[in-house]
Parts: C-alpha cells; structure tokens; sequence
C-alpha cells in the first residue's frame, strides 16, 4: 500500500480502472457517437436531426436496457432554443 492511501482509496482505485478497461474493450460508445455523426448528423436545438437524435437515444437506451428513459415535458431530453 502505497504511504498514506486507505484501503477503500485502492479499493476505488482498482474499480475505476476495471471499468476504464471494461469501456474501452467492450464499450458500444464509439459506436453509438459514428452513428450520431454519420447518420444523424448536426443535432441543433430544435432541429429535425435534434429530434431524430433524442428519439434514436430514447430506443438505443431501451435496446441495451439502462433503466427508465425520461424525456423533458417538452417531449425532448435536449435543450431547445425556442423554449428559451
């Protein structure tokens, strides 16, 4: 143990490491942002690709089961400039 370091500090150490490891062997995450950009594209506030972006989100998110998917009363998880 290194001087000074609690246990717990390792412990957390050693987790945060096993999921850096799990996300960039295993993760869809680079994935999912190609697809975004390639096949959504711009996602400006308000815009019809923003749209296409949130209702994409909102089925990827129940696809790999992250728990509840909630969207904003306004019907969008982003902010939309013309609500402001």
């Amino acid at each position: 143990m290194a001087f000074g370091q609690q246990p717990q500090a390792m412990n957390d150490s050693a987790m945060i490491a096993s999921i850096y490891a799990e996300v960039m062997t295993h993760a869809e995450c680079y994935e999912n942002l190609r697809y975004l950009c390639k096949n959504i594209g711009h996602r400006l506030a308000g815009s019809e690709s923003a749209q296409r972006a949130i209702d994409w989100g909102k089925k990827r998110t129940r696809e790999i089961n992250t728990g509840p998917c909630k969207l904003d009363a306004g019907g969008s998880s982003a902010l939309d400039a013309r609500r402001l």
